[in-house]
């Protein structure tokens, strides 16, 4: 407690990243097991019309605006989703970022890089 007895807020979570291999069936598996709380970074989203299927309620869906399918997502529980906004000029079909407020003093940045084995770094 802070010294004039108010609570801090707190925010717990755990942050998972994971390539779905653009697989529905580990998409569909992913959601279902996916907890309230979790952040979840996603290399190779199944993504259809700039969306994905099946996000539980719990979660906000993050995917970039590209001309071309994105390589990534990010799925925020709705309470953080509600803080969060895409950096648009540090994202592409191959990246997202996204800065989430935690509190009026506190962010955190979340990106989720999609790396291609075939091209340089």
């Amino acid at each position: 407690m802070s010294p004039n007895n108010s609570r801090e807020s707190t925010y717990s979570t755990s942050v998972i990243q994971i390539n779905l291999g653009k697989r529905f069936t580990a998409a569909t598996t992913l959601h279902k097991e996916l907890k309230t709380n979790q952040i979840c970074l996603i290399q190779e989203p199944v993504v259809r019309k700039g969306t994905i299927g099946n996000v539980p309620r719990s979660h906000q869906q993050f995917v970039p605006y590209t001309q071309d399918k994105p390589r990534v997502a990010a799925l925020l529980p709705k309470d953080l989703g509600r803080k969060t906004m895409v950096l648009s000029g540090l994202s592409s079909g191959d990246n997202i970022t996204l800065r989430c407020s935690i509190n009026k003093d506190l962010s955190i940045i979340l990106t989720s890089i999609y790396m291609d084995i075939t091209k340089d770094i």
